[in-house]
């Protein structure tokens, strides 16, 4: 566990975000050798989140803060990313194992706003619509792993487009979302 850090230190925090991030990249990188064999995920879009939805919110748990980004549903700490619920353990508050309420948002200088579970119901993000806005994230992450794994087939899809006039593709579905409009 995380035990050993004193996150009422920020540089603890920062260590145990760190700690948590080391984790995550060497199964990452397992992840990444797994898609090797599995060949290119198809190009993906974000989904647009609602109007006045901002893309990161300041939140709070038990006195730590963080920056949740709202399509992962992910908390940035000291420059290292983890999910929500990870976030509430590294705080402990793992034991409520509820995300949504053991994180706050915040103002810009700090102040509790009310839970992470309010916030999103407030502005209509339900766990069917995160789950829609974290899958399109997933997607569009996991090709911009793949293409930074390949750079030499991005280069050649991009060549193949080019002298193909640019079918298929995000390009394709962009021209199908129009023909549709």
């Amino acid at each position: 566990g995380d035990g050993q850090y004193d996150l009422d230190n920020p540089e603890d925090a920062a260590a145990a975000a760190a700690a948590v991030a080391a984790r995550a990249a060497a199964r990452a990188a397992a992840a990444a050798k797994k898609r090797a064999k599995e060949g290119p995920p198809p190009p993906a879009d974000l989904l647009p989140l609602p109007d006045g939805v901002p893309e990161q919110v300041p939140v709070v748990c038990n006195g730590t803060r963080g920056t949740l980004l709202v399509r992962p549903q992910r908390v940035v700490v000291g420059g290292h990313g983890m999910p929500a619920s990870r976030f509430e353990d590294m705080c402990g508050r793992g034991g409520a194992k509820k995300w949504k309420s053991s994180l706050w948002a915040t103002d810009a200088e700090g102040n509790s706003l009310c839970c992470m579970g309010d916030w999103l119901s407030a502005r209509g993000l339900d766990k069917n619509e995160l789950a829609k806005f974290a899958a399109s994230y997933a997607a569009v992450e996991q090709r911009r792993l793949w293409e930074e794994e390949h750079p030499e087939q991005v280069q050649q899809e991009q060549q193949q487009q080019e002298a193909g006039g640019g079918e298929g593709g995000a390009g394709g579905a962009a021209a199908l979302d129009d023909a549709a409009a």
